[in-house]
């Protein structure tokens, strides 16, 4: 995961290893998901993590990161009030965010 900025096209940070394309399940790449969440983003992972961090011009600033599915998840997070949503391949989780 990487920021441009909009005016130059030059790359403004770019994120940590775990965000490099080295995310894996089983062996594979996958696809992550990103969602606004008001004043910070949350990225859904192939990993099945879900990424809490602030958006910036200059730096990626990483607040929470929780496991929250055993298997790959296969839908986009959803947020409704304070609820996350989270579909594996095996359930739907509801989450409650403080």
């Amino acid at each position: 995961m990487f920021c441009l900025n909009a005016q130059n096209g030059q790359s403004a940070w770019s994120a940590p290893a775990a965000w490099s394309g080295a995310e894996v399940w089983r062996g594979r790449a996958g696809f992550g998901s990103i969602v606004d969440a008001g004043s910070v983003l949350l990225a859904l992972t192939p990993a099945s993590e879900m990424v809490v961090f602030q958006p910036g011009d200059k730096a990626y600033t990483e607040l929470a990161r929780i496991k929250v599915a055993d298997t790959p998840t296969q839908a986009y997070p959803v947020i409704a009030g304070n609820r996350l949503f989270i579909k594996d391949k095996e359930s739907l989780t509801l989450w409650t965010i403080d």
